[in-house]
């Protein structure tokens, strides 16, 4: 089956990064599982991007299932936490308090959807 070298390749990668390090990528990077993927994964031999179902399965094989599902949940509690972060900053210097506002409420406007941006 022609699939089987290719997961067994992106298991591999998976494990060389470890869930801390695909949980940093996700939070400071994706803006979902999709996009995840193709920051971790060279796209398929038609370039399409690739699919999160190797992901899920890893996830399921290694038994990180509920600790990916938590790190989903806290995704927007943690952006909203940089946005009042970037706040307090701003207020301690007037200077920045422009960019800041705009900052914020893009942080704000991620949380609510419960994702990051794409930079």
């Amino acid at each position: 089956m022609p699939s089987r070298p290719i997961r067994r390749k992106r298991f591999k990668l998976l494990d060389e990064l470890g869930l801390d390090e695909i949980c940093d990528i996700y939070f400071e990077k994706a803006d979902g599982v999709r996009h995840l993927m193709a920051l971790i994964f060279e796209p398929t031999h038609g370039g399409r991007k690739p699919g999160a179902s190797d992901f899920y399965a890893w996830l399921d094989a290694r038994g990180y299932r509920d600790e990916w599902r938590r790190t989903v949940e806290i995704k927007p509690e943690m952006l909203a936490d940089q946005a009042l972060e970037i706040g307090i900053l701003a207020m301690d210097n007037p200077v920045l308090m422009r960019g800041a506002k705009a900052v914020m409420s893009e942080r704000l406007w991620q949380a609510r959807r419960g994702r990051s941006s794409k930079g």
